[in-house]
């Protein structure tokens, strides 16, 4: 692994734990290129943060930013999982 990848890695364990609700899956981009090839990946650290068929990349060992994903999307999957049923009232779908 790179080095800027072992800096940022003990931040992501923690991101980890505290968006349960969020997959993450980690990757070696030297054993898996055709998966770099798919998202666009050819500066490490890549983060790829995938909703609802769309993707947006983080380079770098920014924490900021990296957080700031990572609430973004909790929100828009939040948001995605919300019904507004006719008489107004929110009601969240059942996980699948």
């Amino acid at each position: 692994w790179c080095g800027p990848c072992k800096m940022i890695s003990p931040y992501i364990e923690e991101l980890k734990k505290e968006f349960t609700d969020l997959p993450v899956i980690i990757i070696d981009a030297d054993e898996d290129e055709e998966l770099c090839k798919r998202y666009g990946v050819n500066r490490l650290p890549t983060f790829v943060f995938i909703n609802n068929g769309s993707y947006k990349h983080v380079i770098g060992i920014d924490k900021t930013k990296l957080r700031l994903e990572f609430e973004t999307l909790r929100l828009a999957t939040t948001n995605q999982n919300m019904l507004l049923p006719i008489d107004g009232e929110a009601r969240v779908k059942p996980s699948r």
